[in-house]
């Protein structure tokens, strides 16, 4: 029964059981890495790929910048999601969430489309 259905009175103690813990520290400095990512690609590149000559002037930067995504959500992925259906994976896919890290995730994926798609 969810906890919204159950009526208190003044006095009245509950003790719950959680079924998995989260890794907050963890899943935050990934998501942190993740959101920065994001953050670089709305302000600095403005959701376009960089132009040729930005690749040339500052190619180390934006290797660092590439590489820094595709690790954050590496290590995401693999250290907090696998095996998806457990409990412990759906409680970090809760938090994962409630931080606002889908849209971040979603900023970070449609840019990366543009890497791909043929025009």
């Amino acid at each position: 029964m969810p906890l919204c259905r159950l009526y208190f009175r003044e006095g009245d103690c509950f003790e719950l059981h959680f079924l998995a813990a989260v890794d907050i520290k963890g899943m935050r400095k990934e998501l942190n890495a993740l959101k920065m990512t994001a953050k670089e690609i709305v302000e600095k590149l403005d959701r376009r790929l960089p132009g040729l000559l930005r690749i040339e002037n500052d190619y180390h930067g934006l290797w660092q910048f590439f590489h820094q995504a595709v690790l954050a959500l590496e290590n995401i992925t693999n250290e907090f999601f696998h095996p998806w259906k457990c409990s412990k994976s759906v409680a970090q896919r809760h938090f994962f969430v409630q931080e606002g890290g889908f849209e971040t995730f979603l900023e970070v994926f449609k840019f990366s489309r543009q890497l791909y798609s043929i025009k």
